[in-house]
């Protein structure tokens, strides 16, 4: 295998939490809507299963059930992968991910009960990047990530003001590990916190820059 293979496997990422995301950046932003299903969720390792509907947009709240979108959505996803990755070590780790047919998809995650999420995806450009932002619904919700992803390391970021605290390689916030400990079950313990210890950026990475808007 060539170094420049074993090198594409990677993704380098830096995540934040984010509360009072300005509705700006929703307005005109491309946005899919996902199911994620986990058939391995262990120590940062997973195997995964995506489906995906463009500009579905579906209003994110505590009710909703991943499997009940999966079926009202059915004929809205149009495409459909399934990803390897291992653990998040430094803003970088490994992802290995192939498109599947959409209606194998679906019936694998039909047949994973209990093992799925639900959200939206923003993609939005802010300041020299592309940035995503995941809206979670079900029991996740009112959980907000944004993440900046490049193919090298992320250095000298600039950092919007919705981003409240960093979460790069805090694993309880990865997806993997969300399907399993959804973010309602410990928001108040970790708002309490974020209030104790304010907020925490890394310095790991280069200079960050916050901006004021």
């Amino acid at each position: 295998m060539s170094s420049e293979k074993v090198f594409d496997d990677f993704e380098f990422e830096r995540r934040f939490f984010c509360k009072d995301v300005d509705s700006k950046y929703f307005e005109g932003a491309q946005n899919l809507l996902m199911i994620q299903s986990y058939f391995l969720s262990n120590d940062g390792y997973s195997i995964r299963v995506r489906v995906q509907a463009k500009d579905a947009n579906l209003n994110m709240n505590e009710t909703l059930d991943a499997q009940e979108v999966t079926k009202r959505f059915e004929d809205s996803f149009s495409y459909a992968f399934c990803t390897l990755k291992g653990p998040a070590v430094g803003g970088t780790r490994y992802e290995s991910e192939m498109e599947i047919d959409v209606n194998v998809a679906i019936e694998m995650i039909r047949k994973n009960p209990g093992k799925a999420l639900v959200k939206n995806r923003y993609y939005v450009w802010i300041a020299e990047d592309g940035w995503v932002i995941d809206v979670f619904g079900g029991k996740n919700n009112p959980l907000i990530i944004a993440e900046c992803e490049r193919s090298t390391p992320v250095i000298n970021l600039n950092i919007p003001k919705f981003c409240t605290t960093e979460i790069t390689d805090v694993r309880r916030f990865g997806n993997d590990a969300l399907v399993n400990h959804p973010y309602s079950y410990w928001k108040d313990d970790f708002e309490k916190e974020l209030k104790e210890n304010g907020p925490r950026f890394s310095e790991l990475f280069g200079q960050n820059i916050f901006l004021d808007e």
